[in-house]
């Protein structure tokens, strides 16, 4: 992501390019941690018989994600290496049928 500009690129004044350049180096990192771009999904009902497809509602392929509450014993991982639709849905495996709430990132 790029940030505007307040004035032309090319202006006289180096104290407003530094500015303008200082905040642009600051800001980026902290735009670009998608960890921040995160939604808690709760209630999630997963099933022990196949794939549990959630739909996220990221609008982007979700670099991760992790849960936050279980309401029962179940191992749970993810197919997301074979997920078609990354950009809408994680898909989850579980050991044993579970309520969980997602940090999904």
């Amino acid at each position: 992501m790029s940030f505007p500009k307040f004035v032309p690129i090319i202006t006289e004044n180096k104290d407003v390019n530094k500015l303008q350049k200082n905040i642009e180096l600051t800001l980026t990192p902290i735009v670009a941690n998608t960890t921040l771009d995160s939604k808690v999904l709760t209630g999630q009902s997963l099933s022990s018989a196949g794939i549990n497809i959630i739909n996220h509602g990221l609008g982007r392929a979700l670099t991760g994600w992790h849960i936050i509450r279980k309401r029962g014993y179940a191992d749970v991982w993810d197919l997301q290496d074979s997920n078609l639709i990354p950009n809408l849905t994680l898909y989850l495996l579980a050991s044993n049928s579970v309520v969980v709430d997602l940090l999904v990132f």
